[in-house]
């Protein structure tokens, strides 16, 4: 399972709207973010990216996400899916993003008027 480290809800800033994020310590003890909003803009997805370029497409729970690598060990998953954008960014390999991806998808069609804050403890 992926336990959550923390959790936060910030009301909005000079780059974006109001955000859920939330902290993952992966079984390799890799760390992964996860940030969410339903008010994205092109400079806040920079930022939650590090810049990263958009390097390939994921398939994870079904749906389709978008790959941002640094190059340098850090790189992010990105989906816009029903009205939100979820950017999970660390330095995790590939496969655990995948887990924790496809979790995410599965909390949200599960309470989709909801914020996403999956346990992501499903079996790979």
């Amino acid at each position: 399972s992926f336990p959550p480290n923390h959790a936060r809800w910030e009301a909005g800033s000079g780059s974006g709207g109001p955000t859920w994020e939330v902290g993952y310590l992966t079984p390799n003890e890799s760390f992964i973010g996860l940030v969410q909003t339903r008010q994205p803009n092109p400079t806040w997805l920079v930022q939650q990216t590090k810049s990263a370029p958009v390097t390939g497409r994921r398939a994870a729970g079904g749906q389709e996400w978008e790959l941002h690598d640094t190059g340098k060990g850090e790189k992010s998953m990105v989906l816009n899916y029903r009205g939100t954008t979820v950017v999970l960014t660390g330095s995790a390999q590939l496969d655990e993003f995948a887990r924790l991806a496809a979790a995410v998808v599965q909390s949200m069609e599960a309470n989709p008027a909801v914020t996403v804050s999956p346990s992501a403890s499903t079996a790979p």
